[in-house]
């Protein structure tokens, strides 16, 4: 019987082949193979649907290991572009606005949503990537998810299947330190893909929250708030530069705490420490927009930068600040407060001064003649003098 249906199927093919061969017919040979083929098809179907599966499964192998190289590709160079924004930028705001902006792309994000520890430990809600826009939150303003608080607890990253949504919590750790979760939400296909790259930008994300921390620290006295001597000499640099450059004015004014060690003496350090804490945010809160900074030069010692500020302008600048620590009383233990003064010494740049170096020196001399003349005063270099400038009194 088997070899009956087996003439049946391969009888045709025989026939239009001799033909074809008789006749030298192209297309009967042709269809003579399709015939064959398609008896080839009847006698083992199995074996044909096996090859057609396996070479539809390498075919689908094949698009999985592209999509997730691509992703890969992706996440690299997302990596890459994070790094130049936090060597580039300082701004809280700028820097986790572009972060979530390349990790949203790199991985098809639908949304990204950022809760930093707070005070008191909870989780409050910090930023958010959706449609598009990064919107900066305030505390109470979303609930947290209640898988949260663990992620943080543990240090663990979560993941959720939900509705075709991929939701992944992934524990956010700057410095062996965990300072908040990330919640990141796709579609279940692209999320599969990212899985194994969410750990590694959520720790983008936590340098992109700490990186201004860090500049804070380089840049600023630990005690005051106020920007370092190191950075006071940057950024004289830069002005000295620019006011060469626009033929701009450029001053400076160098303050001391007088009798400061007579305060610690007799008070202690901590209420010298007090003292000059408050000075530093009296100084930062009496700066109005674009008169100047503030900056810790050392010990009691402090300085403010005037760009585009004349010598007259500095003048009467320091001469409100002195008058405001004067006023003021610092509070230096428990109902105890204490009054203090400070001397002032303003000097001016000007184009036959090597540097900014100069500059500071021309102040720190002032600020002796301030001294030297009953403290409690503002006085100018010895240029400014000699040319008639005023201080205000």
């Amino acid at each position: 019987m088997r070899s009956r249906w087996l003439w049946v199927l391969f009888a045709p093919s025989v026939v239009l082949a001799v033909v074809a061969g008789i006749r030298r017919d192209s297309v009967l040979g042709a269809a003579a193979a399709y015939s064959a083929m398609l008896a080839l098809i009847l006698k083992a179907p199995r074996e044909v649907r096996e090859v057609v599966h396996e070479a539809a499964t390498r075919d689908q192998e094949f698009a999985r290991e592209r999509a997730e190289l691509q992703t890969r590709i992706d996440v690299l160079s997302a990596q890459r572009e994070i790094s130049l924004v936090l060597n580039e930028d300082v701004d809280l705001k700028m820097i986790l606005e572009k972060v979530l902006a390349i990790i949203e792309d790199a991985i098809g994000a639908e949304e990204i949503e950022v809760y930093t520890r707070g005070e008191n430990g909870d989780l409050v809600p910090r930023a958010a990537r959706v449609g598009g826009r990064t919107v900066f939150r305030a505390a109470g303003s979303r609930t947290v998810d209640p898988l949260m608080p663990a992620c943080l607890e543990h240090g663990e990253a979560v993941m959720m299947a939900e509705e075709g949504r991929m939701h992944v919590l992934a524990p956010l750790s700057a410095d062996r330190e965990l300072i908040g979760v990330v919640r990141f939400t796709t579609a279940v296909d692209r999320g599969q893909m990212a899985a194994e790259h969410f750990r590694e930008l959520s720790k983008f994300i936590a340098l992109a929250l700490k990186t201004p921390d860090l500049y804070t620290r380089a840049t600023h006295d630990g005690l005051t708030g106020l920007a370092s001597k190191r950075h006071l000499l940057t950024e004289l640099a830069a002005e000295v530069a620019a006011c060469r450059r626009r033929q701009e004015p450029l001053s400076l004014i160098m303050l001391d705490i007088d009798h400061f060690k007579k305060v610690n003496d007799k008070h202690g350090h901590q209420a010298g420490d007090r003292i000059l804490i408050a000075i530093g945010a009296l100084l930062k809160k009496k700066l109005r927009k674009g008169d100047g900074k503030a900056f810790r030069y050392g010990g009691e010692e402090m300085v403010v930068l005037l760009p585009r500020t004349p010598i007259e302008g500095a003048a009467e600048v320091a001469e409100r600040l002195r008058m405001a620590i004067a006023e003021k009383k610092f509070s230096i233990g428990r109902r105890k407060t204490l009054q203090v003064t400070s001397s002032f010494g303003v000097a001016a740049f000007h184009l036959s001064m090597e540097d900014g170096a100069e500059l500071i020196q021309k102040a720190d001399e002032a600020l002796y003649k301030a001294k030297k003349r009953g403290r409690n005063r503002v006085a100018v270099s010895k240029w400014e003098e000699l040319a008639g400038v005023r201080v205000p009194r």
